[in-house]
């Protein structure tokens, strides 16, 4: 089913725009297929699976965290399978060989999409698995993001002081839990919130943006990029641990 889904998105892309499928329209609804198609996939097309967002009505920095639990958990489980009909490995060997997959795919997603690394971090780390990534030399990546208060105060101050003005219409963007760096201007307060009210949402803290939220979102993040997609991970960090 899975790759038969995989063929049909390609062969489309191939002709046009993958958006007109109603597979790729469902998946709006079900964001942890498309986690899990991410995890699923060979490395060499995770870029293609990424581009889904341009096509189906999701965002990858805003799908929840327990859709990027139930994704990792079914890719997991068709590693399992994959390998336990192999029948020449014993379970610890399965076990070890599922987390170096998972950690590798983990790996080439961050690189593509580097603020979508707490998301990952903690999917694995509430499936009992080690929140690292291997990059493409093995070497651990550490996707936890230690002390994310004092990263996004520092990080704040730096997209201050390159902040020149809103995009329009995007003055009332607000975080609903956590105020960063509250001694900047209010002039800068949506630039710096927006990361912050998208971790809100990811979390279960607070309801999935509204479409008009959305739009106001991406223009924020068009302005600093740097800052949002700097920002995010440390944010989901942040809200997690005001939730434990």
């Amino acid at each position: 089913m899975w790759d038969d889904f995989w063929t049909l998105i390609s062969n489309v892309r191939t002709g046009g725009d993958a958006s007109s499928l109603d597979q790729v329209t469902a998946l709006g609804d079900c964001p942890e297929a498309a986690v899990a198609l991410l995890f699923r996939k060979p490395k060499r097309e995770i870029a293609e699976v990424l581009e889904l967002e341009a096509e189906a009505p999701f965002w990858w920095p805003a799908i929840p965290m327990k859709a990027w639990k139930t994704g990792i958990s079914h890719a997991k489980q068709y590693f399992s399978y994959i390998m336990r009909e192999h029948k020449t490995f014993n379970e610890s060997q399965i076990k070890d060989l599922i987390g170096q997959t998972i950690a590798r795919q983990a790996g080439q997603v961050v690189l593509l999409r580097p603020e979508l690394k707490a998301h990952i971090g903690v999917a694995l780390a509430e499936l009992e698995m080690l929140p690292i990534a291997l990059n493409e030399t093995d070497a651990p990546v550490p996707l936890a993001v230690p002390d994310p208060v004092k990263k996004l105060e520092a990080a704040a101050q730096e997209a201050a002081r390159r902040f020149d003005t809103l995009p329009f219409g995007t003055g009332s963007i607000r975080a609903g839990h956590s105020v960063i760096a509250p001694q900047l201007s209010e002039q800068v307060r949506p630039l710096l919130d927006a990361p912050v009210k998208v971790a809100e949402a990811v979390c279960g803290l607070e309801p999935k943006p509204s479409m008009n939220e959305f739009l106001q979102l991406f223009a924020l993040r068009a302005v600093d990029p740097v800052w949002f997609d700097e920002a995010l991970p440390a944010a989901i960090m942040m809200t997690m641990e005001t939730q434990s």
